[in-house]
């Protein structure tokens, strides 16, 4: 328990390494331990060792299969690794066992898109959102689909509701500045772009969207200028 103990600690400070060696020690002095399992696969996933975390989730669900979150923790490698299918399996199962758990209905939400599913898709995030108004995730995510459906304004509303959660998401101000650019509502994106660079000064695509607004209003210097600052942060935006 105090290898565990010390590994959770590890890790909630972002040092995964040191929390997979301390929860390796753990699962070798008590390999019947589900949780220690659970514990070096969440670190290894941390780490970005998807495979090396599958095996850990594997063998911490045959010691308790009926564990929603083991189940939850086990789809999201299946999804790092490319693996839908599987992915949408433990999710599902997670779900079964726990109605609840709002992020096994945003991460399947994330894998049916995988899959193209965009219906699914929605629906998880909207079954997410209405079980806690608050969740940001689930609101971007549907923004994201709703704007490559072509729904700019349903868009637009997911991105209210996320920056009024977090007036400092960068990526929803990008978003919905992209949804007013498709609108030809071009103040309004550039207003939006131009918070989502102030608030991350190296987003290339919001560069990119504001220098388009620029250019939808003739302003081609200011065009130009932001084109230019996309392609030195990134060459393959176009």
């Amino acid at each position: 328990m105090a290898w565990r103990a010390r590994g959770l600690a590890f890790r909630a400070k972002g040092d995964n390494a040191k929390a997979a060696d301390d929860a390796a020690e753990a699962a070798r002095l008590k390999p019947d331990m589900a949780d220690a399992h659970l514990d070096l696969g969440l670190s290894l996933q941390g780490a970005g060792d998807a495979s090396q975390a599958l095996a850990e989730f594997d063998k911490a669900i045959k010691l308790n299969p009926r564990d929603a979150h083991l189940l939850k923790a086990r789809g999201d490698s299946y999804l790092a690794l490319g693996d839908a299918e599987r992915a949408i399996a433990d999710f599902s199962s997670a779900i079964d066992l726990d109605a609840k758990m709002i992020t096994a209905y945003i991460d399947r939400g994330a894998a049916y898109l995988g899959k193209s599913d965009w219906d699914l898709a929605i629906a998880d995030f909207t079954h997410a959102i209405r079980m806690r108004p608050e969740a940001a995730a689930a609101y971007r995510q549907r923004a994201f689909w709703r704007q490559a459906g072509g729904d700019s304004q349903g868009a637009i509303d997911d991105y209210n509701h996320v920056i009024k959660l977090d007036p400092r998401d960068a990526e929803a101000f990008r978003g919905r500045g992209y949804a007013y650019l498709s609108r030809h509502e071009n103040d309004a994106a550039i207003a939006d772009l131009t918070a989502a660079i102030a608030l991350n000064p190296n987003d290339a695509l919001a560069y990119r969207f504001r220098g388009s607004a620029y250019a939808a209003k003739r302003d081609l210097r200011r065009a130009d200028l932001d084109d230019a600052a996309a392609l030195r942060l990134n060459p393959k935006v176009r």
